[in-house]
């Protein structure tokens, strides 16, 4: 119970420094593909529990077991992969995987918290309805 409790100290006191930065391409899909290639459907295998971790968009519309999302966009601490990977669930102690380490996780966290950043302004060339939080990327002819 501590140490969940350390982790989550340490992701909320550095997941503003990667906030913005992060890339699902760069940044994420590597992680996945290193210890969560064997089941969620990289290199030809599967989609366990029908979660699809090979791209962006599959990831963030994959459900568990075909009912909840894993991904909340915006939403790290209440979404199924950060609970998954941040008690050590994920990959499972079976597999030949190790546990995400802590920059690891917080990664991926940094990456959910963003995925509802945009341009919220509706007047902005590239106004994004679905954002909830701006990012500072509104354009203006």
């Amino acid at each position: 119970m501590i140490k969940k409790h350390i982790i989550l100290l340490f992701i909320f006191c550095f997941v503003s420094q990667t906030y913005s930065q992060v890339d699902y391409e760069t940044d994420i899909l590597p992680i996945f593909q290193v210890n969560c290639a064997s089941c969620h459907g990289f290199n030809g295998s599967g989609f366990t529990n029908e979660i699809n971790l090979t791209t962006e968009g599959d990831a963030i519309s994959s459900l568990s077991d075909g009912t909840d999302p894993i991904i909340i966009p915006g939403d790290a601490l209440n979404s199924l992969i950060y609970e998954q990977i941040s008690s050590g669930d994920m990959p499972p102690s079976w597999s030949a995987n190790p546990d995400l380490s802590i920059e690891e996780v917080n990664l991926v966290v940094s990456w959910i918290e963003g995925l509802d950043d945009g341009c919220i302004d509706p007047l902005a060339c590239n106004y994004d309805p679905t954002a909830v939080d701006d990012d500072g990327s509104c354009e203006y002819e």
